[in-house]
Formats: structure tokens, C-alpha cells, sequence
């Protein structure tokens, strides 16, 4: 038989163990619930920038509900910036871009927990899928072009729409006013599909510091072309990172 010291001290243990387990429990799954949320996001993708805001509602656990607005520009791949060599002041312009892309974006999405936050900080992984209404808003692109007076042989500079079988090399003085060719905007209704992982970081929950990683694809019923010489486009893939900052609250 066990003596009764052995005894004491196997009891003594166990109830120590029970009350750790206890406290981490009571530490971890002892928060309140903070059913919503709002952020606002930079975002940096393969083919441009963005910013966006995101609003969302804890539906369950381990589940959340978003809604998402956010605008970003739209690069072509082949696009480089480039300078007249021959005009020490030139304007630098992307050579045979024949048109400027913006989107905006509506959509609603989840996001879906793969393993919690630890209760002192630590770093809760997410995976998410949005969807919804894209607009991409396509507006000619103009350039400073060099002419010869017809009188003196004098070069003078013009501002014109660029047309890639009348402007070149020789004569493109360099890009237009950034303004010029918005009120010439061709709206293209689409949508978007969006996926990928988010990483929320730090140790207080009302706050949202959180990193995410994906790809955004935009679907267009009607092609657009951005480079001259190159084919039109239904689609457009982007590969992104995006920083979020905001917060969680509950209340109305």
C-alpha cells in the first residue's frame, strides 16, 4: 500500500495540474467575443497599388462575414518608364501605354480561423475568399509631342492623344498632365474573385493589426487594351499584400 505522504503529495500534484489547465483555459476561451469590426488597408500588388475599407461581423467562432470597398491602379506588365535621350528635360513616360486603368472594387467575402492566438500574443493565420462587383475605368493616355514650325523649323511641344501610327521614339517629348483624359473615361463593368491568407498580429483584440497575402482575378465581359501592339485583355490577375489597421468593438 501507498504510504499516506505519498499519497498527500501524488494529491497535492494533481490539483495543481487541474488548476493550470484550469487558468489556461479560463486565459484563452475567457475573452469576450468582439463581434465587430472595421479596418482600413494599403495594398501593394503586381500590377499597382491600392487602398481599400473592410467592415465585418463575427458570425460564429472561428468564421467572420465582410464587406469590402477598395480602390486600386492597373498596370500593364510590359509597361516601362522611360526618357526622350535627346532632350535633357524630357518627361519621363511608359513607351506605347495607350491607356490608363483604374477598378473599383464592392464585393463581401469570409474569412475562416486556422488556429487561434495564443493567449499572450502571438500571430492568429486565416484563410479568406471575396467576391463581388469590379469597375475598371479605362481613359486614353496623353503625351507632349514635338513638332517643326512650319515657318521657322523651330521645334514647339503639343499636347496630344497618343496614337501609336503617328507618335514614336523620335518625336514623344515625354507624358501628359496625370488629369488629362478623366473626363474621357470608358467605364467596364465586371467582377472579382479574391483569395488568401491573412496574419493578425499583437496582443490586444480590440485592435486590428493584421497582414494579408493573395490574389485578386478581374473578369471583364469586354476586352481592354492598355499597350499598343499587344492583345486585349478579359481579365486581369493580380498577386498582392495588403496592411490593415483598424478595430473590433460591441457595441451599437
Amino acid at each position: 500500500m501507498f504510504n499516506k505522504k505519498f499519497c498527500g503529495v501524488l494529491v497535492v500534484f494533481f490539483l495543481l495540474l487541474l488548476s493550470v489547465d484550469a487558468q489556461e483555459v479560463g486565459d484563452d476561451y475567457g475573452k469576450s467575443i468582439l463581434r465587430k469590426e472595421w479596418n482600413w488597408f494599403a495594398m501593394i500588388h503586381s500590377n499597382g497599388w491600392g487602398f481599400g475599407y473592410r467592415k465585418g461581423l463575427q458570425k460564429t467562432l472561428l468564421q467572420k462575414h465582410f464587406f469590402e470597398l477598395e480602390f486600386n491602379t492597373m498596370k500593364h506588365d510590359k509597361e516601362i518608364k522611360g526618357r526622350n535621350p535627346y532632350y535633357s528635360n524630357a518627361k519621363s513616360y511608359s513607351y506605347g501605354k495607350l491607356n490608363r486603368m483604374d477598378v473599383l472594387r464592392a464585393g463581401v467575402g469570409t474569412q475562416h480561423v486556422l488556429n487561434t492566438k495564443p493567449y499572450w500574443g502571438g500571430t492568429e493565420v486565416r484563410y479568406f475568399y471575396y467576391g463581388g462587383f469590379s469597375l475598371g475605368l479605362v481613359s486614353p493616355v496623353y503625351l507632349y509631342i514635338i513638332k517643326l514650325d512650319t515657318v521657322d523649323y523651330n521645334p514647339i511641344i503639343d499636347l496630344e492623344k497618343y496614337d501609336p501610327e503617328k507618335h514614336d521614339l523620335d518625336n514623344i517629348y515625354g507624358g501628359g498632365p496625370l488629369g488629362k483624359g478623366w473626363f474621357e473615361i470608358t467605364p467596364h463593368p465586371g467582377a472579382y474573385l479574391k483569395s488568401g491568407f491573412s496574419f493578425e498580429f499583437g496582443t490586444d483584440d480590440h485592435k486590428v493589426r493584421s497582414l494579408d497575402v493573395g490574389a485578386i482575378l478581374d473578369v471583364y465581359p469586354y476586352t481592354v487594351q492598355l499597350m499598343a501592339y499587344n492583345p486585349k485583355q478579359y481579365y486581369f490577375l493580380s498577386f498582392y499584400l495588403s496592411l490593415h489597421f483598424g478595430s473590433r468593438y460591441d457595441y451599437y
